[in-house]
């Protein structure tokens, strides 16, 4: 089809900026799995290449508990694909030779990481910016993830290789290590940032620094904020996973029937704790 060809071709274009021991690790994937290596490289590149996937929408929430200890959790919603698609979701745990450890919630044979922590504590999670341009002549956002938890331990050093990458789609990054919490907001040209506010800090898609995409405008954010004011020192796994049942969160939005919560996970830093669900959609829903 047009779109197919469109997004190899733009594949392609994206491959020259993948550091060769991703491109190497890509071909092992195409080898043993049988398939072709572009399409093994176009499904890898897929949400910087395919116009459809600025449609992801995300929740993710961090806040300090009584003791100290930050807790953070982080749904994927996503408006237009169907359950049948999207009921693959992995755990991955990733032991690199050289690079920290890490776990990953992706789909099947996609190298790159969108939800994940490794064994320092340092996580993330990938949120689409609303409404941004299109942009894919850079290293793609899930392989650039991948770089930042096999080397980081800090959500300072996760920014300075931000800083440092030929960065590609312009995408927000809620990263906490076992201390703090952080929101990246880039595109191929700029960078800002976000910290924690009064103990918590809440992520959705749209920008709190740059000027990227549309203006804000968002049900879940005020959802959730007002759920972290109602049990203020209260916060748990259990709170999260109230909050992300939450009928504005777990959906794309409340008038939407159409709801796919692909994932939800929650970490504790410092404890190396998480909870993953990855149920058919809606996986956080009920």
């Amino acid at each position: 089809s047009w779109m197919e060809n469109t997004v190899l071709e733009r594949a392609r274009e994206a491959e020259q900026y993948i550091p060769e021991k991703y491109t190497t690790e890509l071909k092992g994937i195409a080898a043993g799995s049988g398939i072709d290596y572009e399409h093994i490289m176009a499904l890898n590149t897929l949400s910087d290449t395919a116009d459809s996937f600025r449609s992801f929408f995300c929740t993710s929430v961090a806040v300090k508990r009584q003791d100290g200890k930050l807790i953070r959790s982080r749904s994927l919603e996503y408006n237009s694909i169907s359950p049948s698609q999207s009921t693959s979701n992995i755990l991955y745990i990733y032991q690199p030779s050289r690079g920290y450890a890490f776990a990953s919630v992706s789909g099947p044979l996609n190298m790159g990481v969108g939800t994940a922590m490794n064994e320092t504590g340092l996580n993330l999670g990938e949120h689409s910016i609303y409404k941004s341009s299109q942009y894919w002549k850079g290293i793609p956002n899930g392989i650039l993830n991948r770089k930042i938890l096999e080397n980081a331990a800090s959500v300072e050093e996760a920014g300075e290789i931000l800083r440092k990458a030929p960065r590609s789609r312009p995408v927000m990054q809620m990263v906490t290590d076992t201390k703090k919490a952080r929101i990246y907001e880039y595109d191929s040209e700029q960078i800002g940032y976000k910290d924690m506010d009064e103990g918590r800090l809440i992520l959705t898609n749209y920008t709190h620094v740059l000027n990227i995409g549309a203006p804000y405008n968002c049900r879940r954010f005020s959802s959730a904020s007002n759920f972290l004011n109602n049990h203020r020192g209260r916060i748990d796994v259990r709170k999260l996973v109230e909050l992300n049942r939450n009928a504005y969160i777990s959906r794309v939005d409340e008038f939407s029937e159409k709801f796919y919560s692909i994932h939800l996970a929650i970490f504790i830093p410092e404890a190396l704790d998480f909870w993953i669900a990855v149920d058919p959609p809606p996986a956080s829903r009920g």
